[in-house]
């Protein structure tokens, strides 16, 4: 399959990328700096600035299936507006071509605690990362009522990223609007297991027009 992957460099995206590679998957990296990810024979690094419409267009154009892994940064302090901009023109440009479909590596806090409140109502992260877990939980807000496109949204557990669980079990359990927990209480997954999950969505979409999420 052709995967147009955008932000194939970044955090979460290089784990993606090597999962989308070694099952044998042809992978357009869509980055800012073409030599932020190296050329191989399954990768070809493109060049397109996610506040550019028209190069997006262009960079997504006969993919299967587009995965956004697109973060402007924890640190930038616009990262609320900068995350939703991007987003945005990412879904606009997915639905101006003539690519498949999309899915978005989101974010936790849309995700319902056992109160029924979202879980960005029960704790908040100092700023600029409230910022970018707001940004996160008012996009998929948008992007749930659209009908035209077939969209996916994978929100991570609570634990996921450099302080997380680190190395790759190959398994991991799912739900849709609530945290998946272990025997402890905890929400957790290894990147290198969400990029399976993401991988498994991508080869086999059992979430059209959903949201899901995945955990130990």
């Amino acid at each position: 399959m052709q995967v147009t992957l955008v932000g194939g460099s970044g955090g979460m995206g290089r784990f993606i990328l090597e999962e989308l590679v070694s099952r044998g998957h042809e992978v357009r990296a869509v980055v800012r700096r073409p030599d932020a990810v190296r050329a191989a024979e399954l990768v070809k690094p493109v060049r397109a600035d996610v506040y550019n419409l028209a190069e997006l267009i262009e960079a997504v154009a006969g993919a299967g299936v587009v995965v956004s892994a697109f973060n402007p940064g924890w640190g930038d302090p616009d990262l609320y507006k900068k995350y939703l901009r991007g987003a945005r023109n990412i879904q606009a440009a997915v639905t101006a071509s003539d690519a498949g479909r999309l899915l978005v590596i989101g974010g936790a806090a849309s995700l319902y605690g056992s109160d029924g409140r979202q879980l960005i109502e029960s704790f908040t992260p100092p700023e600029p990362y409230a910022s970018g877990v707001r940004a996160a939980r008012d996009y998929y807000e948008e992007i749930r009522d659209e009908t035209k496109l077939s969209w996916t949204y994978l929100s991570p557990p609570m634990e996921c990223g450099p302080k997380g669980p680190d190395g790759k079990t190959g398994r991991y359990r799912a739900d849709i609007d609530h945290p998946v927990t272990d025997a402890d209480g905890k929400s957790s997954l290894s990147r290198q297991d969400l990029a399976v999950a993401v991988v498994d969505e991508v080869e086999n979409p059992a979430h059209p027009r959903q949201r899901f999420t995945v955990g130990y």
